[in-house]
C-alpha cells in the first residue's frame, strides 16, 4: 500500500514538473527522432541551421527574403541566448548529459 502511494506521488511530481509540452528531455528526444540521428553534432547543426520548411513556418520574413537567411543563422543563436536563456541552457545540459 505504501509502495503504491510512493509511485503515485512520484508520477504526480513528474506530471507537475513536465509543463504543458513535456520536459526538456522529452523535447530533445522528440527532436532527435525527427532528425533520425543519434549524433549530437547533427542535432546541433539542425538546431543552428533550420531547414527551409522550418524557416517557412517559424520565420516567414526570412523565407520571403531568402537572401537574408545568413542573417537568420546569426540571429537565432543570439536570440536564443538573450531571450530564451533558460530553455537553451536546459537543452544544452540535457544534450551533454546524454
Amino acid at each position: 500500500m505504501e509502495k503504491e502511494k510512493f509511485h503515485k506521488n512520484a508520477y504526480d511530481m513528474i506530471y507537475i514538473l513536465s509543463g504543458v509540452y513535456g520536459s526538456m528531455e522529452q523535447l530533445v528526444k522528440r527532436r532527435f527522432s525527427r532528425n533520425q540521428s543519434d549524433s549530437k553534432a547533427v542535432y546541433i547543426f539542425h538546431r543552428l541551421f533550420p531547414s527551409m520548411n522550418q524557416i517557412k513556418v517559424y520565420h516567414p520574413f526570412f523565407y520571403r527574403h531568402k537572401w537574408l537567411i545568413p542573417v537568420l543563422w546569426v540571429y537565432r543563436p543570439i536570440h536564443g541566448v538573450v531571450a530564451k536563456r533558460k530553455m537553451v541552457s536546459e537543452e544544452i545540459q540535457y544534450l551533454f548529459k546524454k
